[in-house]
């Protein structure tokens, strides 16, 4: 028996159907295709290099779309890392500005430190220095064409030795009434004491106790006439000491006076300028 059946079922139609479609569609691009090459072939050289100009227009106005694009892009690049860098400057600025500011704080704070430290070694210093300084004066009662020899105590109440140590006294004798000139004749001795030669003593180390270095000097007796002493003139010693104390030097200056009006010789008064220390 023979088993084969006729293509005339419902299936059938569908498959040809299809098979019709896509035999369409591959006739309709070949027919395109076939009579685009017909025209090509049958173009003249003025069509086909209108052609040609019209594809050359149309990639070139692709190009230029792609650049277009490409440079907009560009641009948006830019314009987002422009605004992340100014961000960027914002918060740079103000770190650099609260840095300032802390480090303004801190200046601030160091210069007070100093200043306190330099404040507690100031006070070490002054407590811890060396100080030369005058205890009196004394002498006998003056006498006329006599030389009168002055003595002048002094002690160094400090905690350290006063190294170094130089001085230089001056006398005068001056009518009572003469206090300008007095005070003139002070500042010139004690001066030209600072600036000038000065005598050697060496050391003078703390006193404790009734322990005293002493000075002297002599008036004279060629200053010390009967006028004077008629007169009932004052007599003036003035002075400085030149020391070293922690490498640094420092300076005292001193004057006494006697007037036979309201001194006495083993006590002389202190004049009322040039007892200074620094």
């Amino acid at each position: 028996m023979d088993n084969e059946t006729s293509g005339d079922g419902p299936n059938d139609e569908i498959g040809q159907s299809r098979d019709h479609w896509g035999l369409r569609f591959i006739r309709y691009i070949k027919g395109n295709l076939e009579e685009r090459g017909a025209k090509k072939k049958n173009e003249s050289a003025a069509d086909r290099a209108a052609r040609k100009t019209a594809c050359a227009s149309i990639w070139m106005a692709f190009f230029t779309l792609v650049l277009a694009a490409a440079s907009l892009g560009g641009i948006w690049i830019s314009y987002k890392t422009l605004k992340e860098v100014q961000s960027s400057s914002t918060q740079t600025d103000q770190t650099i500005a609260a840095l300032r500011n802390q480090a303004t704080s801190l200046d601030g704070q160091l210069g007070q430190l100093r200043e306190s430290n330099n404040t507690a070694r100031e006070t070490l210093i002054a407590n811890s220095r060396a100080w030369i300084g005058i205890q009196s004066a004394s002498s006998t009662a003056p006498t006329a064409d006599s030389d009168l020899v002055v003595n002048v105590p002094y002690i160094n109440t400090g905690r350290q030795p006063a190294m170094n140590l130089t001085y230089a006294i001056n006398s005068f004798i001056l009518p009572e009434k003469e206090n300008a000139n007095a005070l003139a004749k002070i500042s010139n001795a004690q001066y030209s004491c600072i600036s000038g030669t000065r005598n050697n003593l060496g050391v003078a180390y703390p006193s404790s106790g009734f322990t005293t270095y002493t000075l002297r000097t002599t008036i004279a007796k060629s200053d010390i006439t009967a006028q004077a002493i008629e007169n009932k003139d004052v007599f003036y010693v003035a002075g400085c000491f030149s020391y070293e104390t922690f490498n640094v030097a420092r300076y005292s200056n001193f004057c006494m006076f006697y007037s036979p009006k309201v001194s006495k010789p083993e006590a002389w008064n202190f004049c009322i300028m040039g007892n200074t220390a620094y």
